[in-house]
């Protein structure tokens, strides 16, 4: 049976506020700078663009999302 577009907005809710948690507790985000900047190098950018992108990336901090912003979001973008 089809889920209403309220089931589905509850359920990517509920996801998206157990993620942050998961994120801010178990530190995923530092984690992933490394990834972010690995994956960066192998693009054709030159060696300046690329430094400038790793020390933007290592200086940034991550801010916990707001849930209800990014289900308005996921509802404007999905319905």
């Amino acid at each position: 049976m089809a889920k209403t577009k309220e089931e589905i907005l509850s359920k990517y809710y509920e996801n998206f506020k157990a993620k942050i948690d998961i994120v801010a507790r178990e530190g995923r985000w530092e984690a992933a700078k490394s990834r972010m900047i690995d994956h960066f190098k192998d693009l054709p950018f030159n060696d300046t663009i690329k430094r400038a992108y790793e020390e933007r990336v290592r200086a940034a901090k991550w801010r916990k999302p707001d849930p209800e912003k990014a289900r308005d979001n996921y509802e404007a973008k999905m319905f």
